[in-house]
């Protein structure tokens, strides 16, 4: 957080940012009477008050927060050892602090289920072109590591930013030896339609195993061009079309939606999936 107090433009925007109602509480959290404004008037009053450091940073947090969506990603790393251990790898990475400046990683905690290790990777990074109040962007996410056995670890990556998994892969690379240990993951963008279609189907066919069922498909992006970084996310009656057609064991061409998007030249680029456990009341 910068010094200097934000300017009431810079204040408007980051409000507009939040939901309505984030913005209606917050008013009354300052004392100011809310009838039935719109949340562009409230925000231009908030704006004229001088707010305390604390209240700015609740205003920059819920403005980051209404903006992104959490997703699981994630690559694999092979060793030639049977007992190769990516645990010691970044224990020596803390330890020795051969990291970038601006990053801040956490001991790596043993999970009661299996072999699983959670860690946690923070960093800053500064957003040219956004507004002064929310260019320096904070950003955190749980990592997980798993061994499989034989020198393979699985790495999984909860977080809110599409560059995150190469920053924990950057972060996990030189410290790997040459020839006997390698980082193995999928990259999207060398899926063309077709097989982008024919990887979420094989997904989808996880829930079929191990007592685990497919509830629904809740988040689904597409882009036009394969090369293009922006996504465009699917409304909620065709994600329920979608979901139907996997619950009755469809493939994912069969879904009219589906269909007319491949026609029209758009690739499927991320699709979260919700299970459930038919004999546990778990689900993920």
């Amino acid at each position: 957080m910068k010094n200097s107090y934000p300017t009431k433009y810079e204040i408007y925007e980051a409000l507009m940012m939040t939901s309505a109602s984030f913005t209606r509480m917050f008013a009354q959290k300052l004392g100011l009477i809310v009838t039935n404004s719109k949340q562009d008037v409230i925000a231009k009053e908030i704006s004229r008050i001088f707010l305390e450091e604390e209240d700015i940073e609740v205003i920059r947090s819920e403005a980051y927060q209404q903006k992104v969506n959490h997703s699981l990603s994630g690559f694999t790393v092979l060793s030639k050892h049977e007992y190769f251990s990516l645990v010691k790898n970044f224990n020596w990475i803390l330890e020795s602090k051969k990291f970038k400046t601006g990053i801040v990683l956490n001991s790596l905690k043993k999970l009661d289920e299996g072999n699983v290790y959670r860690g946690a990777y923070s960093y800053k990074r500064k957003k040219p072109g956004r507004i002064e109040l929310l260019q320096d962007e904070e950003n955190s996410f749980d990592f997980y590591l798993k061994d499989v056995g034989k020198g393979e670890w699985n790495v999984e990556i909860d977080s809110t930013r599409s560059t995150d998994l190469k920053e924990l892969m950057d972060l996990f690379e030189p410290t790997l030896k040459k020839d006997e240990e390698k980082i193995e993951s999928l990259d999207e963008k060398l899926l063309n339609t077709k097989n982008s279609i024919e990887f979420f189907d094989e997904l989808s066919k996880f829930g079929k195993k191990e007592h685990w069922g497919l509830v629904q498909i809740s988040h689904v992006s597409i882009r036009k061009n394969a090369m293009e970084s922006e996504t465009e996310d699917v409304e909620q009656k065709d994600l329920d079309g979608i979901s139907q057609a996997i619950i009755e064991g469809k493939n994912l061409r069969e879904n009219q939606f589906v269909e007319n998007a491949v026609s029209s030249g758009f690739s499927f680029t991320a699709m979260t999936y919700e299970f459930e456990n038919t004999k546990k009341p778990i689900g993920f």
